[in-house]
């Protein structure tokens, strides 16, 4: 094969699929070619690199064969905030659930944990928040650098994500403004857990205004 990095019409590599599928061995083949190094890189029309793939689709062994084939620690920390239509491949990992593989990018140390990118302008927790996935929510949290709690539990209130806003809850108040945003979204499990936390409706105009601005959208 002369070259193992031709791109089809949708700008994917023999890489970029065997990573989107899963299949170690076959990337591990490919990696193995002097002109490997190129095919790391190659973007798909949509922006998604074969770190992307794996990311996203939560291929773990191979998501860690590709972090141990960058060169150096500049080539990893550009791969991990490049960014597709749809995030980095933190993002990827946390809007579609996968822990592990979430774990995985955060122990390079490398990431960008409050980078919001792709069409949602989401960070990884925000993305993790508003899809419901508890464990993922959990870990970012955990995450020392981690700034946009407040943001990522409006999206878990929005979403109806009870558990999730239980969790965030560890670091965000139970406000009227959130109770007021569950109840006009008829999210009783949200509302449930606000009440439980100590939200209350406020006689300061909150509630009014809130149901004003709704009316108006």
């Amino acid at each position: 094969i002369r070259d193992s990095n031709h791109a089809d019409n949708c700008g994917g590599t023999a890489l970029t699929y065997a990573a989107q599928r899963g299949h170690c061995d076959i990337m591990a083949a490919l990696l193995d070619r002097r002109d490997a190094h190129m095919a790391l890189h190659v973007q798909t029309n949509a922006g998604f690199t074969p770190l992307h793939s794996t990311a996203s689709n939560g291929h773990l062994a191979c998501t860690d064969l590709l972090l141990r084939a960058f060169a150096t620690d500049k080539e990893l920390r550009e791969a991990l905030a490049k960014s597709s239509q749809h995030g980095t491949a933190l993002h990827l990992a946390a809007r579609n659930g996968h822990c592990a593989t979430v774990k995985r990018l955060l122990a390079t140390g490398k990431v960008l944990v409050n980078a919001k990118a792709g069409c949602s302008k989401q960070s990884a927790l925000m993305a993790a928040a508003a899809a419901g996935h508890l464990h993922v929510v959990r870990m970012l949290v955990a995450t020392p650098a981690v700034t946009d709690t407040a943001a990522a539990f409006d999206l878990a209130v929005a979403h109806n994500h009870a558990e999730v806003v239980a969790a965030l809850l560890a670091c965000n108040s139970a406000t009227a403004a959130a109770l007021v945003e569950a109840a006009r979204r008829n999210n009783v499990a949200t509302v449930r857990v606000l009440i439980g936390a100590g939200a209350r409706f406020e006689d300061d105009g909150t509630v009014d205004r809130l149901f004003g601005q709704a009316s108006n959208e």
